[in-house]
């Protein structure tokens, strides 16, 4: 699609002026010389009769045919119907349709007859002939030359340029181009007054003081017209009859486009077309005393070619700042019409908008020309009516609205995920907005259109996947679209108690998956209006409108969402100390706040620790109670109380709500029971795996578990969602997380050198030294790379690396010529020497060819967490 012009366009254009500027072959100059001078002849009249007919019929001229040009060349030009046909000469009969312009020619003294009485009408005229007439034409007579009559005249004929590009002897015949070529030079010539005559017949002269073939053309030309229907009805004669030009290369009648931009000369029977067309938005029309005289579309300005007819055009049309418009451009690229481009949304019934047949018409997707059957349901469509032509765009922009920039109470530009895109019609969108509640948090699809702005905002829809959801859409599921955490999925992936945004239209949805259970620990600044919420210990920001909110509410766009989010919690019976389910949307935000009495919540976790604390009842009475710390497969701490003797440390355990009251239980052999085959099935895109250790965890990503070597006698707990994927993991055992890493140094002995009566046992860690004081030690305490467990300053474990010889490194990967294995993000770089190690980095590391490189990892599969360079 030609939306724009485009740079390599300019380009080229300089390009060719530079050719231009410093010269063409000669041959191409003539041509366009040549060309000019045709067409100045013909808007002249001089070698056409009043039907636009060329007078010359044959090869060459004959004298009467040359005689009607030299009077319509002359200052006698308008006499000639007035004048009285006498029969001058034999061979010229009174109905004879040239005799007046012969008897004209003649009584003028430009012409002669022959003894006898002829005049020989249809003897071809010769040179010798021309420069007679020529020079009687610019005031000289034989009085103004002396010795030989006929040479005089012809260095006369050559000083004034009346023979310039004509090649010919005194006796040559004159063809049509040698009479194009003799009343061009006619026109430039200086009269004996020393006028040049051009400007006699009152033609403007050009900086070279020769006929202006443009100020000639403006005078004679008419247009512009657009070719639609009937267009040629503006024409005297017949289309086929005119010499039609494009981009200067002459064209027949079957190749006038519809919507073009023609000019016509009836003079010269000539046709110029334009075809260039642009489209974008009408950014700015600039008016002078109420005419149009600019218009800029797409950050282009483009001068109006006829700023009253263009008054018209726009009131006719109703064009208005702000639309998408076509304008078809003329002479000199002004603009001579414009036409309104209309916008709609692909559904199953936007064809009926239009006024001609989509399958002959021309269509544009995302600028490519294509076919009608790519255009789909939820496209953007502009169309023009005029020229048949449709543009349709399929690029969409999902999420919560961040930001609604205003002028004058009109969304000039809506921000997504910190991406701001500009409104294509702020007044359509300010109608849109108020008609369907959309404001600043409420999720959106933004429909971009031309060059990328926002032509059409869809508010979504939203609810939670439990009971008959399914009947809240107008769609099959199986003919829509999902996506699920960002990714494209099937409807198998969706499970109770999702998040759903949803749009009918679209046929789209959007789920998520993500929950969180835990007591409210506190609302911010106030409960009425909260901005932020701390659940089980973690804060989270209120950003977005809760879900299924589609009341308007009052105040400003700043408090608009807390006043939203203040009424959820009312509504709901939600107040600090509340067990509550958070339930996540968009980028992770917080999209409802539920009891758990509300949604049905059940968490797996692992028993960390178990101690007696001071708690309160469900009276809100303080009491001393036996309470668990566990971690949830999300990696949070939670506590509750526990009476059950059963449940001790390390234990799985699952907890539901009854009367929003916890109930604990160990998981038996048949909940949670880990498959055979679990290191075959796929991990879920939004996996949730802890490691456990007795009283430690870590949060583990995806890529941490793939890159370990683990089986089913590291699971704990897994769980399958319905596409049996893994979505949630507790493992033992698996990667080397809870340790940390060092070089062992230094060891003194008890009472060395009258010291401590304990084992010293120094530690480099790469930035800091540790030393540990023990009274007995219970493993290895050879020097070099260890992995070891530090609490409370005590040491819990502490174990040898494995070691292996490193030839080079790329990257964060070290090859051993055998294997390859992944270098830790916080590796330890050490250099040793002389019984020291001194502390590098990888990019020291620049020689493996005469020093010794090892990495030490505490697994097999790495990844490595100690580099020793030696030499």
């Amino acid at each position: 699609m030609h939306k724009k012009k485009y740079f390599f366009k300019f380009i080229l254009g300089s390009l060719f002026i530079l050719l231009l500027i410093f010269g063409l072959s000669r041959k191409e100059a003539k041509a366009e010389t040549t060309s000019n001078i045709s067409v100045i002849l013909d808007l002249t009249g001089i070698m056409r009769d009043s039907s636009g007919n060329a007078i010359i019929d044959g090869k060459y001229a004959t004298r009467e045919e040359f005689a009607q040009m030299l009077v319509q060349a002359s200052l006698y030009a308008g006499e000639v119907k007035s004048s009285n046909k006498l029969k001058l000469f034999k061979d010229v009969p009174k109905n004879n349709s040239k005799g007046a312009y012969i008897q004209i020619a003649v009584s003028k003294g430009y012409m002669s007859g022959y003894l006898g009485g002829m005049f020989k009408p249809t003897k071809a005229v010769t040179l010798k002939e021309a420069i007679y007439a020529t020079l009687g034409i610019l005031g000289y007579t034989k009085n103004d030359f002396t010795g030989k009559l006929s040479d005089a005249r012809y260095d006369t004929f050559k000083e004034l340029g009346l023979d310039k590009n004509l090649t010919l002897s005194a006796e040559d015949k004159l063809t049509k181009k040698n009479c194009e070529t003799l009343f061009y030079n006619l026109l430039n010539a200086k009269q004996k007054t020393g006028e040049i005559y051009g400007t006699v017949l009152g033609y403007s002269l050009n900086d070279d003081n020769e006929v202006d073939y443009q100020s000639l053309l403006d005078k004679k030309m008419k247009g512009p017209v657009v070719t639609k229907k009937g267009w040629e009805n503006n024409l005297k004669n017949k289309l086929s009859s005119y010499t039609i030009v494009r981009n200067d290369k002459i064209i027949t009648s079957d190749n006038i486009e519809d919507n073009s931009i023609v000019y016509y000369a009836e003079q010269a029977k000539r046709i110029w077309v334009y075809n260039e067309k642009e489209y974008g938005m009408l950014e700015k029309i600039t008016y002078n005393q109420g005419e149009p005289q600019e218009f800029t579309v797409s950050g282009s300005t483009y001068t109006v070619e006829k700023p009253e007819s263009m008054k018209k055009i726009i009131k006719d049309a109703d064009i208005a700042k702000g639309m998408i418009v076509a304008i078809l451009l003329g002479r000199d690229e002004k603009v001579s019409c414009v036409l309104p481009i209309k916008s709609t949304l692909a559904d199953s019934n936007w064809e009926k908008q239009l006024s001609f047949d989509l399958k002959e018409g021309t269509i544009y997707k995302n600028d490519a020309k294509t076919t009608s059957a790519e255009i789909h349901s939820g496209d953007v469509v502009y169309y023009s009516e005029q020229l048949e032509t449709i543009w349709a765009f399929d690029k969409k922009v999902y999420g919560p609205l961040d930001n609604i920039t205003l002028s004058q109470g009109e969304p000039q530009e809506l921000t997504i995920s910190s991406t701001s895109y500009t409104v294509e019609d702020s007044k359509e969108m300010k109608n849109k907005f108020k008609s369907n509640s959309i404001q600043k948090g409420v999720s959106v699809v933004l429909m971009l259109g031309w060059d990328d702005k926002v032509s059409k905002v869809l508010k979504l829809s939203s609810m939670v996947a439990e009971g008959s959801w399914q009947q809240e859409l107008s769609f099959d599921l199986s003919q829509g679209k999902i996506y699920k955490d960002g990714l494209k999925v099937t409807s198998a992936k969706i499970e109770s108690e999702d998040v759903i945004y949803y749009s009918n239209q679209l046929k789209t949805l959007w789920v998520y998956g993500k929950k969180i259970y835990g007591v409210l620990d506190s609302v911010s600044p106030n409960i009425s209006s909260p901005e932020t919420i701390v659940v089980a210990g973690k804060t989270y920001n209120l950003k977005l409108m809760p879900l299924a909110s589609s009341e308007e509410h009052d105040g400003n766009a700043d408090n608009m969402i807390g006043n939203a989010w203040g009424e959820r919690l009312r509504e709901n019976g939600i107040d600090e100390g509340d067990n509550v389910v958070l339930l996540f949307g968009y980028n992770g935000n917080v999209v409802d706040i539920l009891t758990v009495d509300k949604m049905p919540v059940t968490i797996i976790g692992y028993v960390l620790s178990i101690d007696n604390k001071v708690v309160k009842d469900e009276n809100q009475n303080s009491t001393v109670k036996r309470v668990i710390r566990m971690v949830d497969t999300e990696g949070t701490i939670r506590e509750f109380p526990c009476s059950d003797i059963a449940i001790s440390k390390s234990a799985v355990v699952e907890v539901n709500f009854k009367f929003s009251n916890p109930v604990i239980t160990i998981l038996n052999s048949s909940v949670g029971a880990v498959p055979t085959d679990i290191t075959t099935k796929k991990l879920a895109q939004d996996i949730r795996i802890v490691e456990v250790k007795e009283a430690n965890y870590s949060k583990l990503t995806s890529a941490e578990l793939t890159q370990s070597s683990w089986n089913t006698g590291n699971v704990l707990y897994s769980k399958l969602n319905s596409a049996n994927e893994i979505t949630d993991l507790i493992v033992t055992n698996v990667t080397d997380s809870f340790y940390q890493y060092a070089v062992l140094e230094k060891v003194t002995l008890p009472g060395a050198n009258g010291g401590s009566n304990y084992i010293q046992m120094t530690f480099d860690m790469g930035q800091k030294e540790t030393t540990i004081a023990m009274d007995n030690v219970k493993w290895d305490f050879n020097l070099g790379p260890k992995a070891i467990q530090i609490e409370d300053n005590e040491l819990k474990d502490m174990q040898s690396l494995n070691q292996v010889r490193i030839a080079y490194i790329s990257g964060k990967q070290a090859n051993t010529s055998q294997a390859v294995y992944r270098i830790a993000d916080d590796v330890l770089v050490y250099f040793y020497k002389n019984g020291e190690y001194y502390t590098g980095s990888l990019e020291d590391i620049t020689n493996f060819d005469s020093r010794n490189v090892y990495g030490y990892m505490k697994q097999l599969q790495g990844p490595i967490r100690v580099i020793i360079v030696t030499d």
